[in-house]
């Protein structure tokens, strides 16, 4: 069976500098190598470079970490304003696998559930044309980024249960798209929204084929819940963790380990 890396940082998503990312990147590789782990998948804002002055420098970043974690197949976000023309949000996320690069970049379209219509419109294109969706090592992820999972409309009158799309555009069911793993990379804390995003991955994991729903987010060193930061659901019901699932936060990084 194979097994998913989810990694999140303790900081805050845009304090790291890269030489201290790197460092943690070395020992995550070690932990996943020694723990077989066949996907990492990182939480938002991976890497946040504000120094990088070009496209093609932004790509020989990206290409750099793609091929250190080579034996992976790995989703990651590279934060830099020169990913975007439109400069908002600069988000860009990549998938890689044996370190060819597989997907990317792909860019956060919404932030909040009050994001202007047409957004949501593009998005839902964008699903519907498979531009969300990779696959990797036999695995099919549809990825969505931080706020987009407010694509999504809870009922809040019914203890926040999921209903289906926010906007209807033409018909079709966003659990019909063809996935085996919804990812949802996100940059900071849910707070209060934390119970819609999980009735959220609840419902995009109902599927009795083993359909599963991940989220991971970056926290601050004075959150005391950390391991919040890991929310997974398979085929409708949460994933319980235990400690031997996970790397402790000492160092300023926790994996949490999934078959699938």
């Amino acid at each position: 069976m194979a097994k998913i890396g989810l990694v999140s940082f303790q900081n805050s998503w845009n304090t790291i500098n890269n030489a201290t990312r790197w460092n943690l990147f070395k020992q995550i590789r070690t932990f996943a190598l020694n723990n077989n782990v066949t996907y990492l998948l990182f939480s938002g804002s991976t890497l946040f470079d504000k120094k990088t002055q070009s496209d093609k420098s932004v790509e020989k970043i990206v290409n750099k970490v793609g091929l250190f974690f080579k034996k992976f197949s790995i989703i990651f976000e590279m934060n830099n304003e020169r990913i975007l023309k439109n400069k908002v949000p600069p988000y860009g996320l990549y998938a890689f696998e044996k370190g060819k690069k597989k997907l990317g970049p792909v860019c956060q379209l919404l932030a909040t559930s009050k994001a202007p219509k047409s957004l949501y419109e593009e998005l839902w294109r964008q699903i519907q044309s498979n531009e969300r969706t990779v696959s990797l090592n036999q695995k099919k992820f549809l990825i969505l980024i931080c706020g987009e999972l407010n694509i999504l409309h809870n009922c809040q009158n019914d203890n926040n249960r999921v209903d289906g799309l926010r906007y209807q555009f033409g018909g079709g069911s966003i659990r019909s798209v063809k996935y085996d793993i919804l990812f949802n990379p996100t940059h900071t804390p849910l707070k209060a929204m934390y119970g819609k995003y999980k009735n959220r991955l609840k419902y995009m994991s109902e599927r009795a084929d083993g359909r599963m729903a991940f989220l991971n987010f970056n926290v601050p060193r004075e959150q005391k819940n950390r391991n919040a930061a890991f929310i997974a659901y398979k085929e409708g019901k949460e994933i319980v963790w235990k400690n031997e699932e996970r790397e402790d936060w000492s160092n300023g990084w926790a994996m949490r380990i999934i078959e699938c």
